[in-house]
């Protein structure tokens, strides 16, 4: 089956996907609304139903998210898609995923959810935080009476602990980007086949062999044109080997864009001929600046030993 063919209907698949959810969601808010109003109606006059209050909105809030949760899925896996066939075809021809990030909501930007505070605010944003806003001011009407009812303050406490607990990992998936991060992560793997192309690294022959965890290993064939006048490899292809093999394994493993800002070589033994393999790990990593290892191998013997810090750019 041909390449085309497949993005083709992996792209079928997700915007069906989408679609599901996108009903689904506002099925479920319907739903939602009218359970909430009944029992909110019927605590005024019987003071039982106003426990089921705070467990509707904060369920209701949770499967919501839920739904928005596999839109995320989606939609980033559609706008993948669509570059790969406009890649393919070397022309714009799919435009789905523009005109979705800057009139829905944008999928790698930081929001609550689906809703963004910066200049793509969109009615989207502002539905989701007025069904947000809503269910949130039914929850804490109920938690309050409830609490001045005095009707079971156990009960009270173990509303707010669950409540305490879905904002937190709500917290940590949605607004700090955690779920968004995995997903990017995996594009750029599935990438790594043909990120080289058009650009230095083919241009002098060298090779990225395997990426995995804190890993790479890199190969360059040594040529004529990568020696200097005594007949000896240039250290300067040995700084880019080590150099490019480290932050490639950055880019594809740690979160943020990864850049060297030092590099330190030691070169053990000269080179003339044969494969010059790079290993790169890492010796210290942080969130902000990371430093890293690479040994270069000629003829199964260390030729050289270079250390390279690098920064990350999304955080300076």
């Amino acid at each position: 089956m041909e390449k085309i063919t497949l993005y083709k209907e992996q792209l079928s698949r997700m915007r069906s996907m989408n679609r599901y959810y996108h009903d689904q969601f506002l099925l479920d808010v319907r739903i939602l609304f009218i359970l909430n109003t009944i029992f909110i109606y019927l605590s005024l006059n019987n003071e039982y139903a106003l426990y089921l209050v705070p467990l509707i909105s904060l369920f209701g809030s949770v499967i919501l998210s839920f739904h928005a949760y596999f839109l995320i899925f989606s939609r980033n896996y559609t706008e993948f898609i669509e570059q790969k066939i406009n890649n393919e075809f070397d022309d714009k021809i799919l435009i789905a995923h523009e005109l979705e990030n800057d009139y829905f909501f944008p999928t790698k930007q930081k929001k609550m959810v689906v809703a963004v505070f910066n200049k793509n605010f969109s009615w989207f944003s502002f539905v989701t935080l007025f069904i947000t806003t809503y269910g949130f001011s039914s929850f804490l009407w109920s938690v309050y009476m409830i609490y001045v009812s005095q009707l079971n303050l156990v009960y009270l406490y173990f509303v707010i602990g669950i409540t305490v607990i879905t904002l937190v990992v709500g917290y940590w998936w949605f607004i700090s980007g955690t779920g968004e991060k995995r997903l990017e992560r995996v594009f750029k793997n599935m990438d790594n086949k043909d990120f080289l192309e058009g650009t230095f690294d083919p241009y002098i022959g060298h090779e990225i062999l395997e990426i995995k965890e804190n890993y790479v290993k890199s190969s360059l064939d040594v040529k004529d044109y990568h020696k200097q006048p005594m007949g000896m490899v240039h250290g300067g292809v040995i700084d880019t080997m080590a150099e490019a093999a480290i932050s490639y394994a950055a880019y594809f493993t740690q979160e943020g864009t990864w850049v060297g800002v030092n590099n330190n070589t030691d070169f053990i033994r000269a080179i003339t001929d044969g494969t010059i393999i790079c290993e790169a790990t890492p010796i210290k990593l942080g969130k902000r600046s990371q430093i890293w290892e690479a040994k270069l191998y000629n003829n199964d013997q260390e030729c050289a030993r270079s250390t390279v810090r690098l920064t990350n750019i999304d955080r300076s």
